[in-house]
């Protein structure tokens, strides 16, 4: 009768648990549909700090942080979705909306062809995408292979062999991709300046002010000193910022 009663009382706390994370989820949206977004930001930083880290979660506090016009939040947690969730629409289409008003214009230094290359198709899928391409590889060059074995006629045998091989050899390639998006999903390499305006100074501690820049930019961080973090802008330009000013992607 004890296991019994343990036994749901355990199912109660697990049922308990996962409906919370759902009411402050409810929770939030209501406040954000009724315009109280300070309510809502509250609600669905609760959510995250919780450890409820999902694209959905970042989406609409982004959307909350963009109607309370905090273009950096906003931006941070656009950043975040489209990272999680690559290729949805509408974190594109508000992510493009509120760059539009950032104050910062900077030229754009072309990449190198194969540098964007290797980024933009790592993050066209997700780390489980990635991977399940990988095994389906996989398990087609083993299927090859276990022709080549079993096959009696040789022009089978052939087309296994070759079939196999070629499939096995091309699963290495979204095997490293998956490793890649999940150590970018960890560490992006890139944050967001959260503050009204910052100075890029020269070196950590400085006070040379190389430009002004301003909130919501987009930065690529390059190194670490302290609390000092060496960022690279799209305009080729670089230069040290107090990392309390940056929110990591």
């Amino acid at each position: 009768m004890k296991r019994i009663l343990w036994c749901c009382l355990f199912f109660l706390a697990v049922a308990v648990g996962n409906a919370q994370p759902e009411a402050i989820l409810n929770q939030a949206n209501e406040a954000y549909r009724k315009n109280a977004f300070g309510d809502a930001v509250k609600g669905y930083e609760d959510l995250l700090a919780a450890g409820y880290d999902n694209a959905k979660v970042h989406y609409n506090l982004g959307n909350a942080y963009y109607r309370m016009e905090k273009l950096g939040p906003a931006i941070l947690h656009f950043e975040k979705a489209s990272l999680m969730t690559p290729g949805d629409e509408d974190i594109q289409h508000n992510l493009e909306v509120a760059r539009k008003q950032l104050t910062d214009k900077l030229e754009v230094v072309p990449e190198f062809f194969l540098t964007r290359w290797w980024r933009d198709t790592t993050i066209s899928l997700t780390a489980a995408g990635w991977s399940t391409m990988a095994l389906l590889f996989l398990w087609g060059g083993v299927g090859g292979i276990i022709i080549w074995l079993l096959a009696k006629e040789r022009r089978y045998k052939k087309l296994g062999f070759i079939l196999g091989i070629i499939l096995l050899l091309l699963s290495i390639f979204p095997f490293t991709l998956a490793s890649a998006r999940a150590a970018m999903a960890e560490e992006s390499g890139f944050a967001i300046v959260l503050v009204p305006e910052a100075d890029l100074v020269s070196g950590p501690e400085s006070t040379t002010s190389l430009l002004k820049i301003h909130e919501g930019l987009k930065v690529k961080l390059l190194d670490r000193i302290g609390d000092w973090e060496k960022v690279g802008l799209h305009n080729g330009e670089q230069g040290w910022l107090p990392k309390e000013v940056l929110g990591k992607i």
